[in-house]
């Protein structure tokens, strides 16, 4: 067997890496004003989606879930989700990244990653109620653009 990990890094090392535009299909949404702006970027992947959502302030990663979906143990011929959740300490954004992400794959049956991180300093109760219904108006902004076709999923098919 010829080479080894090292002549690979040789050659990695001497390639270019550039910027260029995903081959992904994308959307960007946003909301709101001031303290109370969120964005989500949506990304689609062959089988999935992922998002991120944030403020225009301090965009951090505060929380991920991913949502995986299955047959609902309650009714039949309903959709539900089996969900992933892993919090940043000291953060609270995994509540509106789980609901997002479980949202996004119950109603359309895919695979969706949210990563969020909302910041805003000293929040109010009224303020943090705000933010979480922005998130919800942009969660259905997804799936209006999914039902108008604006987004096409593309699936590997087998």
């Amino acid at each position: 067997m010829r080479g080894n990990c090292r002549d690979g890094e040789e050659a990695l090392a001497q390639e270019t890496i550039s910027p260029s535009l995903a081959s992904y299909d994308s959307l960007h949404f946003e909301i709101g004003e001031g303290r109370c702006f969120v964005e989500l970027l949506i990304v689609l992947t062959h089988d999935g989606l992922v998002g991120f959502a944030s403020d225009k302030e301090r965009s951090h990663v505060g929380a991920m879930s991913m949502s995986v979906p299955r047959p609902s143990l309650e009714e039949d011929n309903r959709q539900s989700c089996d969900s992933y959740v892993i919090p940043r300490s000291a953060h609270k954004d995994h509540i509106v990244a789980q609901e997002m992400s479980e949202t996004l794959t119950r109603d359309l049956g895919i695979p969706a990653v949210i990563v969020a991180g909302i910041h805003i300093e000293d929040a109010k109760a009224d303020e943090i109620q705000e933010i979480q219904a922005h998130c919800r108006q942009l969660v259905d902004a997804v799936l209006q653009a999914f039902e108008s076709g604006e987004l096409q999923q593309r699936r590997e098919t087998h």
